[in-house]
């Protein structure tokens, strides 16, 4: 089972860095199927963390630093507000998400799409991302918009 979570990892890592998404929805929809739906999460969000994390470390010169301190204000908020329900997706649900996704942030108006270098607006993308992330596990997309 190691070796094909690597494979699907390595896969849909290539297939991101070639088109620039759809990696993370791919992950995330192969890690529901073989695993149950709090694991595949953690899974995910450890690989997450850490692909992201490098970039991260490797471009630290180049981040602004205020929108991410209000978009994790913005988690925060969203996270806080979600503690107190009890909300755990099964794996239809999630799957039905993870289809959604790439269509909701397509159908996002270009006068609607927030720019994420506003300081209210980094907060906004952080509460809807992390609601999204949530509930999928995945708000790569959605995040997309912001940018």
């Amino acid at each position: 089972m190691v070796w094909m979570v690597s494979l699907a990892t390595f896969l849909t890592s290539a297939l991101s860095s070639v088109f620039g998404m759809l990696g993370d929805l791919l992950l995330m929809a192969i890690l529901v199927e073989w695993f149950s739906v709090p694991h595949a999460f953690v899974l995910h969000g450890l690989f997450q963390l850490t692909a992201n994390g490098y970039l991260a470390w490797l471009n630290h010169a180049d981040i602004l630093w205020l929108p991410v301190r209000y978009f994790l204000v913005g988690v925060g908020v969203i996270l806080l507000v979600l503690g107190f329900l009890t909300f755990s997706p099964d794996r239809a649900q999630v799957l039905i998400a993870l289809g959604l996704i790439p269509f909701a942030a397509s159908a996002i108006p270009d006068g609607w799409r927030l720019k994420i270098s506003t300081r209210s607006h980094a907060g906004l993308a952080g509460v809807l991302v992390g609601a999204v992330n949530v509930m999928a596990g995945v708000a790569g997309p959605i995040l997309d918009v912001f940018f």
